[in-house]
């Protein structure tokens, strides 16, 4: 009985070292009247080369409730950023391509809700090989002067990139 007692914690312990290598951190890193950034990141054991791949296939992984056509595979990427098929045939651009430096990547644009709003926006997703995984850190900033009477953004945008980075994890650990 206690050698089946002590595999069975044998066993939860593996088990709880597995679950939570692929746990992702989160949290709103920085904020003031007129800006915040929240950022988010998790580590997987898939290669770069498999990370970076699924994560260009944005319409794999992008929730459908964050989108403006309301279907999470009408987004992609191309060389000039992150954009939206709607069903009129019409193109939404949401991210403008920035920069591009050693497996890091710069846009410029808005996301979700805040789209129709007065903000600035900045995202830098980073993929980066980390003792044999992969480290993938999405951090977004937002500037805007409406800040302080919509204190409810940084939360929810918090909440929208825990969403897709939680639904990136789930569709490159399927791959």
């Amino acid at each position: 009985m206690n050698k089946l007692n002590l595999k069975k914690h044998q066993v939860f312990a593996c088990t709880l070292v597995f679950v939570s290598s692929f746990a992702s951190q989160a949290e709103i890193t920085s904020q003031s009247d007129s800006s915040f950034t929240v950022t988010h990141s998790f580590v997987s054991n898939k290669s770069i080369s498999t990370a970076r791949h699924e994560f260009g296939h944005v319409g794999r992984w992008w929730t459908s409730e964050f989108t403006l056509s309301g279907k999470g595979n009408n987004m992609y990427f191309n060389s000039k950023g992150m954009h939206e098929r709607m069903p009129s045939g019409e193109t939404i651009t949401h991210l403008i391509k920035t920069e591009k430096a050693d497996n890091q990547w710069t846009w410029a644009g808005t996301l979700g809700k805040l789209k129709n709003e007065k903000v600035n926006g900045e995202m830098k997703i980073s993929i980066k090989e980390r003792h044999h995984q992969t480290k993938i850190t999405m951090k977004y900033t937002v500037t805007s002067d409406l800040l302080v009477s919509n204190q409810n953004w940084p939360s929810y945008i918090d909440n929208m990139l825990s969403v897709q980075m939680n639904s990136l994890k789930k569709s490159l650990n399927n791959r």
